[in-house]
């Protein structure tokens, strides 16, 4: 999750496109972004059906994918002016990190 209080909710809904830059194995994007602008709050998680088993059978790439999607989160957010706080969902499963936005609560 990452939260980002200092964004209106229009500068919230620009930053996927920074995730959307972020490296990926084999440039598969292997995560799913929801974006709540009420909370102005990032959702990121896993997509297990986009992992690629074969070149990737640990799951580590996809890992390495979504944090350099997150990272590029963080930075975006704070280029617009605001704070970006990231943090492992409560109950997210190892395997299956969902890493929320915004401000810390």
């Amino acid at each position: 999750m990452v939260r980002t209080p200092g964004l209106d909710a229009a500068a919230l809904e620009a930053l996927p496109a920074a995730a959307v830059a972020a490296p990926s194995i084999h440039n598969t994007l292997p995560w799913r972004l929801r974006v709540d602008p009420d909370d102005r709050l990032l959702e990121v998680r896993a997509v297990r059906e986009r992992q690629l088993s074969s070149a990737d059978p640990d799951g580590r790439a996809q890992h390495l994918s979504v944090g350099a999607a997150v990272f590029n989160l963080r930075l975006a957010a704070e280029r617009a002016h605001g704070e970006a706080v990231a943090q492992v969902a409560d109950g997210a499963d190892v395997q299956r990190p969902v890493i929320r936005a915004g401000s810390a609560t």
